[in-house]
């Protein structure tokens, strides 16, 4: 949380559906995919590093969409791959 008593960074433990999180799961091997949903939309710091530590395995930093011209380009892709992979934000997703 920031001084201003904003939480800041907390897409992971709030389930969000980011750049980041739709990027991984289109390069996901199924090892790292059941790694996401084992961890993602956890509130645990355990399982928040372990996410990060997969976005840094896939470089995920190196092709953000700040770094990749138009991406707005890419907004047919991402909702693709938000409805292939729809699973992973059921609401109903418990956070333990």
């Amino acid at each position: 949380m920031c001084a201003c008593g904003v939480q800041i960074g907390t897409d992971i433990q709030d389930n969000k559906c980011g750049w980041l999180v739709v990027q991984a799961l289109d390069v996901a091997t199924p090892a790292q995919r059941l790694l996401l949903e084992e961890n993602y939309a956890r509130d645990d710091d355990a399982c928040v590093e372990k996410v990060k530590a997969l976005y840094r395995e896939l470089k995920l930093k190196e092709v953000s969409p700040l770094a990749v011209p138009h991406s707005t380009s890419m907004v047919p892709h991402i909702a693709t791959l938000v409805n292939r992979n729809s699973t992973l934000w059921r609401p109903s997703r418990s956070r333990s």
